[in-house]
């Protein structure tokens, strides 16, 4: 049973649902569960044809806010002409976050109207406190929403919104309650940028995989003799007659998850007769292009698009795997992973990783005890991963066991929900 509800805090995001950013949802859902009342706010209107079912509990306190709309105008005059001062202020400080660019300055005049509307809600509505998820729009709008009202704020920096554009960065970090970092490397990222002085303001706190949802259940049932389907034959099992080896990667199909450098390993463990085949779950800008990659390399009979899938769909693609690939890269615009929760997912299933060292993920992945890591785009090592694995199912299995021990220690999406809405209880306090 939930606690009892005593604060109200608004989640401001760039959009939602969106399928590919779950942490945004489950921890929404975790917090609620520990007697906070989340209102979430996107900044942009957005639908997707497959959503998880668990939004809907959720969707009575999602507020879409309206774009060039008289409510917007009418909130954006309201706060000029009842808190002149306050709202001259959130526009300095629009253009200090600006870092001296124009078109950063335009992008948050765009922003700056619908982040009024927000805070006339929050204001009437006598909301606790304001997180935001990413560093870019979302904590500026959150920024603005403080200057305001005052109602304090908080953002979590994850990849690509925090490595792309860090202009405004110290801005944003200094004025809030606190700033949550998902991994040691992005507080790094942060404070190099910002300054070391804002150290004491940023918290590391890493997002969170459901350890109850996604457990190694043939392990389970290994353990339990009495178990219903103890005997049932296990796809994992080498005593069986032969079969591929099954990798899963769950990600949206972008240039920054580096699906092309997977596929590339795959048709070159097959030149070396690897049977290995691969399930790609996840929808994106570039299927056409991974598809006709397939085809080119002559994968199409190994190598699945599986398309955008829910939650339960990606457990069951867990549990019929051996091992779970992510093989990320930096990008041509600069985009980086920050800790992959498909990752933390695969690892509670009890599955080894093959993945990039980048930016945090060696902070998830240990290089030869939970996984094999190779640099980024390196697809003889990637290759040499998939062979590894394949001939080794011990290997496969003591990996397996310790990812699991890994995210058990410090990604356990409850646990560190409740260190978060310890820290928001925190900043309401001080604020008060």
């Amino acid at each position: 049973m939930s606690a009892p509800t005593t604060e109200r805090v608004a989640y401001i995001v760039s959009k939602f649902p969106k399928l590919t950013e779950t942490f945004v949802l489950y921890e929404a859902l975790a917090l609620r569960d520990l007697g906070v009342e989340i209102h979430i706010f996107p900044l942009v209107p957005y639908e997707e044809k497959v959503a998880h079912p668990e939004i809907e509990s959720l969707q009575k306190n999602v507020h879409l806010v309206p774009l060039a709309s008289g409510a917007v105008l009418g909130a954006v005059l309201r706060l000029a002409a009842l808190s002149p001062i306050r709202f001259a202020r959130s526009v300095v400080s629009l253009f200090r976050g600006s870092g001296g660019s124009l078109g950063h300055f335009a992008r948050g005049l765009a922003i700056f109207p619908r982040a009024c509307w927000i805070a006339q809600q929050l204001k009437t509505d006598r909301f606790d406190h304001v997180h935001a998820h990413f560093a870019n729009h979302p904590a500026l709008a959150a920024r603005l929403v403080h200057d305001l009202t005052s109602i304090p704020y908080s953002f979590t920096a994850h990849g690509s919104d925090l490595h792309r554009d860090p202009r405004g960065l110290r801005t944003k970090v200094e004025a809030s309650s606190f700033t949550v970092a998902i991994s040691e490397y992005n507080k790094r990222f942060i404070l190099e940028r910002t300054g070391e002085d804002l150290a004491p303001k940023i918290d590391v706190l890493f997002c969170g995989a459901d350890l109850g949802r996604f457990q190694d259940e043939k392990a389970s049932a290994a353990a339990d003799p009495a178990a219903p389907d103890a005997g049932t034959p296990d796809p994992r099992n080498e005593s069986q007659p032969a079969r591929p080896f099954r990798i899963a990667c769950v990600a949206a199909l972008r240039e920054v998850k580096g699906h092309t450098h997977l596929l590339a390993a795959i048709e070159t463990a097959r030149s070396r007769g690897v049977d290995v085949e691969c399930e790609l779950a996840g929808e994106g800008p570039l299927r056409a292009r991974l598809e006709a990659e397939i085809q080119t390399r002559g994968l199409e009979h190994s190598v699945r698009l599986l398309g955008a899938c829910q939650r339960e769909e990606i457990r069951a693609l867990l549990q019929r795997s051996d091992a779970i690939a992510l093989t990320s890269i930096l990008d041509s615009s600069g985009r980086r992973e920050g800790i992959p929760v498909s990752l933390m997912e695969g690892m509670a299933a009890g599955l080894p990783v093959i993945s990039s060292r980048l930016s945090g993920i060696p902070e998830l992945v240990t290089h030869g005890e939970s996984g094999l890591l190779v640099d980024p785009g390196d697809e003889e090592g990637l290759a040499q991963a998939i062979e590894t694995l394949r001939a080794d199912p011990e290997l496969r299995q003591r990996m397996g066991r310790a990812g699991r021990l890994r995210v058990e220690q410090d990604f356990d999406l409850a646990e560190n929900a409740a260190a978060l809405a310890d820290k928001i209880r925190g900043a309401i306090l001080a604020a008060r």
